[in-house]
């Protein structure tokens, strides 16, 4: 069952598909590398971060990747975000869906398309 971003509360495990809106590798004050990431979702946003094994968790997927993302949301410097203990890329043809796309008041069916957050007009969806 989908968890949309918004839904996420303090201390929920999260097993959930989003959309990667953004990565960016960082290393913590004690030199140790890690993952931010944005995912997102029809629903909204909320940032991620990945702790342990960030270098070779970060092979796995790409900004603009659907991804299957597990952790727990937890608060840190008073923002909600997902501790994330585990994320696979997923393919987009089998999440090309109305529970990941922005929810534009338009009817979605399997022919919508997900645009690339570069491209322009990416803030809707498209069809063929």
């Amino acid at each position: 069952m989908k968890t949309y971003a918004v839904d996420i509360k303090e201390n929920e495990t999260v097993d959930s598909l989003f959309l990667v809106r953004e990565k960016t590798s960082s290393v913590t004050k004690t030199g140790n590398p890690y993952l931010k990431v944005k995912l997102g979702d029809r629903s909204g946003e909320i940032e991620g971060r990945i702790w342990s094994s960030a270098e070779t968790l970060t092979e796995l997927f790409q900004r603009d990747d659907f991804v299957r993302v597990k952790g727990k949301a937890v608060f840190f410097q008073d923002r909600l975000q997902v501790n994330i203990s585990h994320i696979d890329r997923m393919e987009e043809e089998a999440h090309r869906s109305c529970r990941l796309l922005p929810n534009d008041g338009k009817r979605c069916g399997a022919d919508v398309r997900f645009p690339r957050s570069d491209q322009p007009g990416s803030e809707k969806p498209s069809s063929p």
